[in-house]
């Protein structure tokens, strides 16, 4: 066996490894490799020949929808090994559990680390926990055992945990190295070279991604464009991934391969693709400043309104008093080297006192201090997963938390939120084996929905669990809940003051078990040596003081969400927005699929959006869009003005110009 090395940033589960012709992995070459890895062809189950790669993967996502988590379907995938009865561990299972010492490659090996499973079809794994457990052991400081996985394994097969999948389903071993019977690839084969460092995005990812590219009128090239500078700009398809070859990209939209021909030509002109000599093409952004277009509207200081970020202002006053105190305070700090790898004693201490207030017991020991919630995440993903390891997420989740667990090659399990909340069922089956959970209950960003306290009570969790609380003290029509960890002992909690004082403010934390914080520590030398000094010093003068800047903060936000939804009413009734009772945001439904293509218009017209399925896995949410009410009166008016206009504009089969990058919080 092939071992997968652990990466910096990787292809996650919507950037999938290089698309091999089926000619080039003919059964009896991949039978060959399982016999020199000591694998007996009998243990493996599935078929190693059958329908082509694309077929056994992709054809169960349809374009803008998303097959949500259904716990009927929790013991349908479990082992089918051959010769075993369904539902009984198999040689892979029992194999793959084992610590295998690594083995380098073969000589001749084409070692392309392939992607994560495809997250619009993790939904069908229940029962296959990926190579590493984070259980009790690991939460208390034990360090993961180094995993192999099975080379040469085709998608939707079962060469990988659990055994044989049907075709459409997600493949938990198909993170490995895949060999092909003359050691070079399918593209390498036809001609063209592949770089191993380059992330390679397969026909079927990118058709998951377009949605429905093809609605409205206007040519069809013309339309794929728009579509795929959308997808770059917005992060979606990452800078520096190869995109799939015009044929293959044609056969799977069912277009002609001269209409994808053309959008690749006007994506190269107009700098959003690159390409070299005998090589796929790969994505970029061209180099320059933003254009806003030829029929922008308003526009506040000189900038696009930004609807895009959901977060507060500062409270001037209040900063600066707390500045000043940590100016004071600096001095007795200067003697010192000034590295803080867990934080400074009285602001872990703060925090420690603040949750203790809100309802759970917690000691400055358990608290460590990290430059911003999203810090905080990545530690503990970098920390605590593997490649492959299972996540579950609820559905719709915060953007960068997908971003992250897609770099890292997770399996994204996404469960459905209801129209009132959480389906506690569903969360309780999807977590049942899954290696970590990451959860937004306290006014979930983007609905604004929060987690009753007696749902918290009969919530159960299968995994350990990240919790983001960062909304956690932005209650408008209900006391702020308990947080999550004074009902479960296995939640990790992570907050910071970016949404209730300030985004610049870069001080976030991690709530855990006190060996837990000593290992993120450990680990945390890697990337940094701590948060700065003057910031943590700040912070420590706010929560003093965050009572008194609380009843402000909510009842501006109360007039902002009033304010919208009264805009909204005025001149979008055709929408729906059911307010959440805190948060930031209003999570609104439009009647049409129109989410991407609003985005794309909306610079235009002077406006920042966020396209929907940047919230979402699969493509989903092309009906949604989150409008922040954060922003202050003219700018809220200004930007719902634009954004009727861009409304208008989509509905008239209007196309854009030209779309800059956005950024997100």
């Amino acid at each position: 066996m092939l071992p997968v090395p652990w990466p910096g940033a990787e292809a996650g589960p919507e950037v999938e490894g290089v698309e091999e012709r089926e000619q080039d992995q003919p059964e009896a070459v991949v039978g060959q490799l399982l016999d020199q890895r000591g694998w007996g062809r009998d243990e493996v189950g599935g078929h190693i020949g059958g329908g082509t790669d694309e077929h056994d993967v992709e054809d169960g996502a349809q374009p803008g929808q998303f097959a949500q988590w259904d716990p009927k379907h929790q013991h349908h995938q479990g082992d089918q090994v051959r010769g075993h009865p369904e539902g009984q561990p198999g040689a892979v299972s029992e194999a793959f559990g084992q610590h295998v010492p690594a083995r380098g490659p073969q000589p001749g090996a084409d070692q392309q680390g392939q992607s994560g499973a495809v997250a619009g079809q993790s939904d069908q794994q229940l029962d296959q926990p990926a190579g590493l457990a984070l259980g009790p052991q690991l939460l208390a400081g034990a360090h993961p055992p180094h995993h192999q996985w099975l080379a040469g394994g085709r998608r939707g097969r079962g060469y990988g945990h659990g055994g044989s999948f049907g075709a459409g389903a997600a493949v938990p071993g198909r993170s490995g190295t895949r060999c092909s019977s003359s050691g070079v690839s399918g593209l390498e084969k036809q001609g063209q070279r592949t770089d191993p460092g380059l992330m390679h995005t397969t026909a079927p990812t990118l058709d998951r991604l377009l949605g429905d590219w093809a609605a409205g009128t206007g040519p069809a090239h013309r339309k794929l464009t728009e579509r795929i500078r959308l997808l770059i700009l917005d992060g979606r398809l990452p800078l520096g991934a190869t995109v799939p070859g015009e044929r293959d990209l044609a056969a799977r939209l069912g277009i002609s391969r001269t209409t994808v021909a053309t959008a690749y030509t006007t994506l190269r002109e107009t700098g959003y693709l690159t390409t070299r000599q005998r090589t796929r093409s790969t994505t970029t952004v061209p180099p320059g400043g933003i254009s806003t277009g030829h029929h922008a509207t308003e526009l506040v200081d000189g900038q696009l309104i930004d609807f895009s970020h959901a977060s507060p202002p500062a409270p001037g006053a209040a900063l600066h008093r707390a500045y000043t105190a940590a100016l004071e305070q600096l001095p007795r700090h200067l003697p010192r080297h000034g590295y803080a790898q867990i934080g400074l004693p009285e602001l872990r201490a703060a925090v420690a006192t603040r949750y203790r207030a809100r309802g759970l017991a917690t000691t400055p020991e358990q608290i460590l201090i990290t430059t911003g919630a999203q810090h905080g995440l990545h530690l503990l993903v970098r920390t605590l997963l593997r490649p492959r390891a299972r996540v579950v997420v609820d559905h719709p989740t915060y953007p960068h938390a997908l971003h992250l667990l897609r770099s890292t090659r997770a399996r994204i399990t996404p469960v459905a939120l209801t129209d009132t909340g959480w389906d506690l069922p569903a969360l309780a089956a999807a977590t049942h084996g899954a290696d970590l959970a990451y959860l937004l209950p306290d006014f979930h960003n983007p609905t604004g929905l929060c987690l009753a306290p007696a749902d918290r009570e009969r919530l159960r969790l299968g995994c350990p669990t990240v919790v983001d609380e960062t909304m956690a003290e932005l209650a408008l029509e209900t006391d702020p809940p308990a947080p999550l960890a004074a009902h479960h002992q296995n939640v990790i909690s992570v907050g910071s003051v970016s949404k209730t004082v300030w985004g610049g403010l870069r001080i976030g934390w991690i709530r855990a078990d006190p060996a837990l914080i000593q290992r993120l520590a450990q680990s945390r030398a890697d990337t940094d040596l701590g948060t700065p000094v003057l910031e943590q010093l700040a912070c420590v003068a706010l929560l003093e003081q965050i009572d008194t800047i609380l009843p402000t903060r909510l009842e501006e936000l109360r007039a902002g969400r009033a304010h919208l939804l009264g805009l909204l009413g005025a001149h979008l009734p055709d929408w729906t927005a059911t307010p959440g009772v805190g948060g930031l945001s209003v999570w609104a439904t439009m009647p049409e699929p129109i989410s991407s293509r609003l985005a794309a218009l909306a610079p235009q017209h002077g406006l920042r959006l966020a396209a929907g399925p940047r919230f979402g896995v699969g493509g989903a949410f092309e009906r949604h869009l989150r409008l922040p009410y954060s922003l202050d009166t003219p700018t809220l008016e200004a930007g719902l003005h634009a954004l009727t206009a861009t409304v208008q504009a989509a509905r008239s089969g209007h196309r854009a110009t030209d779309t800059p990058p956005t950024g997100l919080a």
